[in-house]
């Protein structure tokens, strides 16, 4: 019998319906019914029943089955992988992100994507002692076919067929399993992520193949310096507990060290998968526009199968496993040699689990105090002295920090060089400031006001993507009360001065563990390895003087908690102007600048979205002058730290980016004082300052950033392709170079010249009148006084790209990290100039091209763990790309090329044969119906909008258009395209750019690049030219193009 679990909580802006449920096998769920007023579920399946149904789909559920793949910008263009490694440490502070036009969304105001998400509460906290990793392992394992859809792959390519995908994950105490997909056969995808669990195959036969892509995804996260540090502090916790596990797993621990051992490693597998993947252990978040009835009829019908095997769920709460940490391994500092550049001083506690005390979020409001930026603070107090620009406190929610045997509770400072010669003074300044907050008690003001903007911040939630959405919920509903799986995450419920009190006093000297860790570390302080990582690390005792020193210290006059917050919103009002457009309107236009504006109809929330773009040319005139820009906007954000962060605190946010020719500033949150946040940016650019020892400290920051991104494989292969494709383009390689000769004069006469004279583009988007949206425009102008660029100089704002030569051209570089086994080879098609349906064409065969590549070049082949089909548009210019990480070890990068062309000569069968039929009809009504989903919150819209202004094309509504020209399409197009374009002909335009690992990267026992010295760039093939530059320099531009339709 179903028995209901009672209300859950939510925001008054939630309009979605919910009802929790648990199932007779004791599995839990969220049902959320996604259906808005008016909307009834039998319109919504007439209006599904009067499309085509695609040709091999039927509704018994027999049909086909997908990839997982991770959205880029949550957006159309997919890259195929699964569970992409990322580092959470914060190494990669600063870095840009690459714009060159590859990545538009595709919703567009219809039908909202279904979701579901799966957790079990079990994680590589579990896992066996003689199999570390096993968790992960079975993960993979489960997604490899069930008994009643039995193809590898499948669930994959019916979730593409259904414009969807899907990925999992293994943390310390969950393993999560999630998908989404359009409305339409949403059933159908419930049922095959139920079978998993259900009756998995889990066959002999894809054991191997999956320790391959287990090793592959090990070796890609193997250089990332937060993997590395969480593995090593693991391993100073006590012997045989958890925390210590080895817990992403390889072939070694896997395969090699049990088989030598005589343990069967398929029993053993299945033997986990009996012991802990049990009904009773699971909770489901399921979203669709469905009403609630039909989600409890298919999680009852499909879930209700899943076996209960009557063992009570592994916990970790028992005394064994409390303060897993107390070892004298852990009181003492490690010297950490890191793989980037970067000096950081982490300071560490291993608290009691909080991870149950939601009501009061005691860390919560430590976090709030230790990690403020403003006047008074500890970072306020290292940044005047130069010794550190960035700081962050807190405990993370990932199960390794926060779970049932403990809450990890960090302090961690990004330093300068110059505050490399001051680490002790900056430790004692951490705990002469923890000693403030001793002396001054929990503060009810400071608690009161964290408490008020979370619950504005909730009151007026605005929706998310529903598969993230469903995600988080499975895995509150681990933790929470039924009343709490929403809120319980959020609000603030309880003072507890008593519980902060103690928690604050936890955070002593004597029990903490200090992680220095820079790559200017000598090899004889660095000259122990870490078992798993290689992680090269030295050890050294605390001595009892310094522990008195630091208990003994006298607060330094300057700290003081916050002031009140004057960003705290208190205009929630909704204002009243009736906006008859559904798109952007002309406010204004002169020479100087053009503004846009949109009244939020569609959400109704006192938020607001605002975008500017500073445009001036001069921003690309060499390598130095790109350099110093970006320079200048760190600084920017450096002197605008302290007057900020409040507003950021209280829910409203800026970004500061360089893109294209000039600088994107971004303001986005409640709506009431935006305007006074706005002003004290661009008076920032209005009167721009900085001095000697700030200038010193940015630029090496900035350099730092440079080269922390080409170090990855990924990223130097993306930068050789743009430096050749792309006029004007700087890659890092260059401007790191330029940057020695940089000095602060060049910063200051830049900050003049570029607000001298400007083109500016805005929008305003939100809960704004046109009169506000007006007093925005005239801040700037009064400001900045700046005059209009001229005809000349706006023609400059837009590169251009390369024409390939007809044939193949070959680039290839050594990646620059000597320690990493990853070569990355991207094989770039290039089309040229197009039309808004040629670049439809390109886009549906990209999205032909995913599911087989995914399944022949990854699965079968075993290539690599991450394989990557994108649409690109170049300035305007079209191509396709197959992108393939692999090991170095395993695979010759002349063998990834060779395979990306046998998989194209497969899928050249395939697309014309019979199947290509039905593959086109599937993908094409996929394309149509990611362009009809709807938006889930105020960020979509302005940010395809905004997207539009920036290319200069101005098409509002491109996607109702796109819709109307995918239904002209025919299958011959797409033939005729491949033909043209992909097939192996003399007149391909191919460029393969290939970066190369190094083979023996697991024996090189050498430290990270040299810091002092510029990055030399190791050129192995020019494409046939003598120099990379003078091939590029040999292909033709084409003119400015624009993807108009």
């Amino acid at each position: 019998m179903v028995v209901l679990l009672g209300e859950v909580k939510k925001s008054p802006n939630d309009k979605k319906s919910y009802r929790a449920i648990e199932l007779p096998n004791g599995l839990r769920a969220l049902l959320i019914s996604d259906l808005r007023d008016g909307e009834t579920e039998e319109a919504l399946d007439l209006h599904n029943a009067a499309e085509p149904m695609s040709e091999g789909e039927d509704s018994s559920g027999e049909g086909k089955n997908a990839t997982d793949y991770l959205l880029i910008l949550k957006m159309m263009y997919k890259v195929i992988t699964k569970n992409t490694p990322e580092s959470l440490s914060g190494e990669d502070e600063g870095e840009e992100n690459e714009a060159e036009g590859d990545e538009r969304d595709c919703k567009l105001g219809g039908e909202k994507l279904s979701a579901a998400a799966l957790c079990i509460g079990i994680g590589s906290f579990s896992d066996p002692q003689c199999m570390p990793g096993m968790a992960h392992f079975l993960e993979h394992m489960v997604f490899m076919g069930s008994e009643k859809y039995p193809k590898e792959n499948e669930f994959d390519a019916f979730l593409q067929e259904n414009g969807g995908g899907s990925n999992a994950y293994t943390d310390c105490d969950k393993t999560v399993f999630y998908f989404d997909m359009t409305r339409k056969n949403f059933g159908q995808g419930m049922d095959r992520l139920a079978n998993f669990f259900v009756a998995p195959l889990m066959s002999k036969d894809s054991i191997d193949r999956e320790l391959k892509a287990i090793d592959s995804e090990f070796d890609i996260g193997k250089n990332s310096d937060g993997n590395r540090k969480e593995q090593l502090l693991g391993s100073l916790s006590s012997t045989d507990h958890p925390m210590g596990k080895f817990m992403w797993g390889n072939s070694k621990s896997l395969k090699i060290d049990p088989e030598s051992k005589g343990i069967d490693i398929y029993k053993e597998l299945k033997e986990f998968y009996a012991r802990h993947y049990s009904s009773h252990y699971m909770t489901l978040a399921v979203q669709s526009k469905h009403n609630l009835d039909t989600l409890q009829n298919w999680v009852v019908e499909y879930y209700g199968k899943i076996s209960n095997n009557k063992l009570p769920k592994p916990i970790f709460m028992d005394e064994i496993y409390q303060n897993p940490f107390k070892t004298s391994n852990f009181t003492c500092m490690h010297r950490v040699k890191t793989v980037k550049i970067f000096h950081q001083l982490e300071i560490t506690w291993s608290l009691p689990s909080y991870a149950r005390e939601y009501l009061v979020k005691p860390l919560e409001y430590l976090s709030w105090l230790i990690g403020h930026e403003s006047k008074g603070s500890l970072l306020s107090y290292l940044k005047k002295r130069t010794w550190a620009l960035s700081l962050h406190a807190g405990n993370g929610k990932g199960g390794f920090e926060s779970n049932d045997t403990s809450s990890l509770f960090s302090i961690g400072i990004y330093m300068t060089k110059e505050g490399l010669k001051h680490t002790d003074e900056i430790l004692a300044a951490v705990f002469q400031y923890l000693k403030m907050l001793r002396l001054s008690g929990p503060n009810e003001r400071i608690y009161k006001e964290i408490q008020t903007l979370e619950e504005c911040n909730f009151r007026f939630k605005e929706e998310t993507d529903p598969s993230d959405y469903v995600t988080n919920l499975c895995n509150n509903m681990q933790t929470y009360e039924v009343s709490e799986y929403i809120t319980g995450e959020h609000l603030l419920y309880k003072y507890d001065p008593d519980m902060i009190q103690k928690a604050t006093l936890l955070l002593d000297a004597r029990s903490c563990h200090i992680f220095f860790s820079t790559q200017e570390h000598s090899k004889e302080n660095t000259n122990i390895n870490e078992k798993w990582f290689g992680t090269e690390y030295g050890v050294v005792a605390i001595s009892e003087e310094q522990y008195q020193q630091w208990e003994n210290c006298v607060p330094d006059e300057s700290f003081h908690l916050p002031h009140p917050n004057e960003f705290i919103p208190s205009n929630f009002a909704l204002k009243e102007y009736k906006d008859n457009s559904n798109v952007p309107v002309v406010l204004s236009k002169s020479e100087l600048l053009t503004l846009r504006f949109k009244k939020d109809s569609t959400f109704n929330v006192p938020r607001a979205y605002v975008c500017f773009y500073l445009a001036n040319p001069l921003v690309l005139q060499s390598p130095k002058q790109t350099a110093t820009f970006d320079i200048y906007l760190r600084i920017i954000e450096e002197n605008l730290t302290e007057i900020v962060y409040d507003a950021e605190m209280a829910h409203l946010k800026y970004y500061l980016n360089r893109i294209e020719s000039g600088a994107e500033l971004k303001l986005l949150g409640f709506n009431d004082k935006l305007q006074k946040l706005f002003e004290s940016i661009i008076n920032a650019f209005a009167n721009f300052t900085v001095k000697e020892d700030l200038f010193t400290a940015v630029k090496d920051l900035v350099k730092r950033n440079y080269y922390n991104t080409v170090i990855k494989p990924q990223k130097l292969n993306s930068e050789l392709r743009l430096s050749i494709l792309m006029k004007p383009y700087w890659g890092r390689v260059e401007m790191r170079e330029a940057l020695e000769s940089i000095t602060i004069d060049d910063v200051l006469n830049l900050s003049k010249q570029f607000i001298n004279n400007l083109y500016i583009e805005g929008l305003v988007h939100g809960n704004m009148t046109p009169d506000e949206a007006l007093a925005l425009e005239n801040v700037i102008k009064t400001n900045l006084n700046s005059k209009p660029l001229s005809p000349e100089m706006r023609k400059k704002l837009f590169g251009s790209c390369k024409s390939l030569p007809e044939g193949e051209r070959t680039i290839s570089a050594e990646n620059f990290n000597k320690n990493d086994v990853i070569s990355v080879i991207t094989n770039y098609y290039q089309h040229g100039p197009c039309t808004g349906r040629e670049a439809l064409t390109n886009q549906l065969l990209v999205h032909l091209l995913e599911e087989p590549a995914f399944n022949i070049l990854r699965t079968r082949m075993q290539l690599g763990y991450t394989v990557q089909v994108i649409h690109r548009v170049t300035c305007g210019i079209l191509a396709v790309s197959i992108t393939v990480y692999s090991q170095a070890n395993k695979f010759t990068i002349e063998k990834l090329n060779e395979c990306i062309e046998d998989f194209l000569a497969e899928f050249d069968e395939m697309l014309f044969s019979d199947k290509g039929s039905s593959m086109f009809e599937s993908q094409r009504e996929a394309m149509i119906q990611w362009r009809s989903c709807e938006d889930t919150n105020i960020t979509e819209p302005t940010c395809r909008w905004w997207r539009e202004i920036v290319d200069d094309t101005y098409i509002f509504d491109r996607r109702t258009k796109e819709i109307d020209e995918l239904k002209k399409l025919k299958l011959e197009d797409v033939r005729k395209w491949y033909i043209d374009h992909l097939r192996l002909s003399e007149k391909r335009r191919k460029l393969s750019v290939r970066i190369l690992g190094n083979p023996t990267a697991d024996e090189n026992k050498e430290g990270g690049e040299e810091t002092k010295q510029a990055l030399k760039l190791k050129i192995l093939e020019t494409g046939g030219a003598a120099t990379l530059e003078e091939f590029s320099e040999s292909l033709t531009l084409y003119p400015p193009s624009k993807i108009i339709i």
